[in-house]
Parts: structure tokens; C-alpha cells; sequence
């Protein structure tokens, strides 16, 4: 990455999946861009939710990153929970999978860049 930037790098510790995904980003010689670590972004609707990740590309593609720690198989239905291996995938209240997490993170920062 070209420039990489972790508003609170102590938090990392806390995560071993978050602290991973930093280091690689930072040390990502492939891809040309920023990234953005545990940032929060909020709406009118909505009080502030944390993107783990947000890359933005030098050729404008935008990526939302929400990493969870789990291991194993991982099922569920597109608008339902998600489990891995038959244990929950917990997600903040109001969303039911980490899908809906990252489309509402991308939501939020497209309405930004929009306005």
C-alpha cells in the first residue's frame, strides 16, 4: 500500500485477525492505494460503526473489510445469521451477517463521497 493508517493502533492487540490484516496491508507491494484501519463512519440513520478496513485503490476502487476470527465451515443465508461450524458469527445489533455490515459500511462511505 502506499500509505496505510491505524487510528488505534492499541486496539490491534486485542484482535489478531484486525493486527494481521494491518500488517498485510502495510506491507502490500502488489497494490497501490491507502488503507484505513478502524475508522468510524456514521449517517443520519445510524450512530457510528467501525470498518475494520478501508482500502481505496489508486484507480478509485473502494473496498470495505469487516474481519472476523473465526475458524471452520462457515453457512448461512444471505439475509439471515451466519455460523461457523454451527456456532454464531456475532455482529453488531441491527445487522444479522457480516454481509450486511459491509454493505452498510460501503453505503456510508459512498453517501460521503458523494456529498
Amino acid at each position: 500500500m502506499t500509505d496505510h493508517y491505524v487510528n488505534n493502533p492499541e486496539q490491534l492487540n486485542n484482535n489478531v485477525l484486525e493486527r494481521d490484516l494491518a500488517y498485510y496491508l502495510k506491507n502490500c507491494t502488489s497494490v497501490n492505494g491507502y488503507a484505513l484501519i478502524g475508522y468510524k463512519f456514521t449517517d443520519s440513520n445510524r450512530p457510528g460503526r467501525e470498518i475494520d478496513a478501508l482500502v481505496i485503490l489508486d484507480n478509485w476502487a473502494i473496498i470495505c473489510i469487516e474481519a472476523k476470527n473465526y475458524g471452520g465451515i462457515w453457512t448461512g443465508a444471505i439475509n439471515g445469521e451466519w455460523f461457523c461450524d454451527e456456532r454464531r458469527i456475532a455482529c453488531p445489533e441491527g445487522f444479522a451477517n457480516p454481509q450486511q455490515q459491509v454493505e452498510r459500511g460501503c453505503f456510508i462511505v459512498k453517501n460521503r463521497l458523494e456529498n
